[in-house]
């Protein structure tokens, strides 16, 4: 995010505990009220980014008829700060896919690296970046460990979402290109937890 995260400008937030809070935002037009929530809560423990929830149960992706009922699990941490904060590659690799995955609870501009570390293979997602990106990326480009690679996306661009990264880890992206699910139903989770291991892994929270 460009610069470490450390305990000094980050703290943990745990979103399956503010079910209740959350509620009253299944209406779509009341999105800007979670934008409101979490700048209060950055704002009371005076940090610049808020992170968490691999593995969460999150009931409000019910909002959006991308997910329905029964996938509610999130398989990414997310990382929440301002609008066009930059986001920079954690490795080396290569541009594997890209796509603005427009709508409603969607990740929108959305940019997936593959990388080779000790001869295993692997990708990273990067979701709800700015759709100005779109333009700068080239399929098969070398990326170094460091490069900038995009800007968080505002409400309007990133699925209608507070500004964040989604940022997954992905073994085996199955065939897709600039997509794949970052929200599991509990009887796929299983899958999931062994193709999309937690993210941590390379942030080091």
């Amino acid at each position: 995010m460009g610069e470490p995260l450390t305990r000094d400008n980050t703290f943990h937030i745990k979103l399956d505990a503010f079910k209740t809070e959350l509620l009253h935002l299944k209406d779509r037009s009341k999105t800007s009220l979670l934008q409101i929530y979490m700048d209060e809560k950055r704002k009371v423990v005076n940090r610049q980014f808020a992170f968490g929830g691999y593995l969460e149960d999150r009931s409000w992706y019910a909002r959006s008829p991308l997910y329905g009922k029964e996938r509610s699990i999130h398989l990414g941490v997310d990382i929440w700060t301002d609008e066009e904060a930059p986001v920079y590659a954690p490795l080396e690799g290569v541009i594997h896919s890209f796509a603005d995955n427009a709508g409603f609870g969607n990740y929108g501009p959305t940019l997936i690296l593959k990388h080779e570390v000790n001869g295993m293979v692997f990708h990273t997602l990067y979701g709800h970046l700015s759709r100005k990106n779109l333009e700068q990326w080239t399929q098969g480009e070398a990326v170094s460990a460091g490069t900038h690679i995009g800007k968080l996306g505002n409400m309007q661009e990133n699925g209608e979402w507070p500004a964040h990264l989604h940022f997954q880890i992905i073994i085996d992206l199955q065939g897709k290109e600039g997509d794949y699910p970052g929200v599991s139903a509990a009887e796929d989770v299983n899958f999931y937890k062994i193709n999309c291991p937690d993210p941590n892994l390379l942030l080091g929270f």
